[in-house]
């Protein structure tokens, strides 16, 4: 929507500001529980807006069929092409 890159700007310093702060402290980020809500969060919002966007699509253009591909772009081994 019109405020996307807003609240994307928000969550990233949010989350900058707890990986900063659990990086001084020596922490591991898996175990600061505040930045794997801060992260969920995130995760939350991206995959509302995504789902919204198809959703709108799908209601203005009716394809006939609709292909949806979950990635998982974890790995180290991806080519950066």
């Amino acid at each position: 929507g019109r405020g996307f890159l807003r609240l994307l700007a928000a969550y990233d310093t949010e989350i900058q500001t707890i990986a900063k702060r659990a990086q001084r402290e020596g922490r591991k980020l898996s175990q600061v529980p505040e930045y794997r809500e801060a992260m969920g969060r995130l995760r939350g919002f991206l995959k509302n807006e995504v789902n919204r966007l198809l959703n709108r699509l799908v209601a203005l253009h009716a394809p006939a069929v609709l292909v949806v591909e979950r990635l998982d772009l974890r790995s180290p081994e991806l080519s950066r092409r």
